[in-house]
């Protein structure tokens, strides 16, 4: 199947998040990015739903913080167990959200750049 998304996504690397933020915080690990959007993981900590407006994307041991980027979201999901011996379990401890950029300043695009070019796996830009 052909990939149908309008910008390529990178690999986050490791120790980089997204914390989605407005009516509630959902904070969790980076898993990809593109200049149109990401995915995060994260661990619900109660049962509500999420519709944040903004999120913030940053890199844990370094300065790095791009915030309050506008977004909606495009998908919240649960993501299954798999047991230690590979095996599928039912349980779901996680969740994957992903989410669209609303429209971009152009210091906030310029240090989107900067992310995808220092953060990710594969941006050649």
């Amino acid at each position: 199947m052909a990939e149908r998304r309008k910008h390529p996504r990178f690999r986050a690397r490791e120790h980089t998040f997204a914390a989605l933020h407005n009516d509630c915080t959902r904070i969790g690990k980076l898993k990809n990015i593109s200049s149109g959007g990401l995915a995060f993981e994260y661990t619900p900590i109660d049962d509500s739903t999420c519709n944040g407006f903004c999120v913030d994307i940053f890199a844990a041991h370094s300065e790095f913080r791009l915030s309050n980027v506008p977004c909606r979201t495009v998908y919240d999901i649960a993501l299954p167990r798999h047991e230690t011996d590979g095996t599928f379990s039912p349980t779901f401890l996680s969740r994957q959200c992903g989410l669209q950029f609303g429209e971009l300043t152009e210091t906030e695009t310029e240090q989107l750049r900067f992310f995808l070019k220092t953060y990710t796996h594969g941006y050649d830009r």
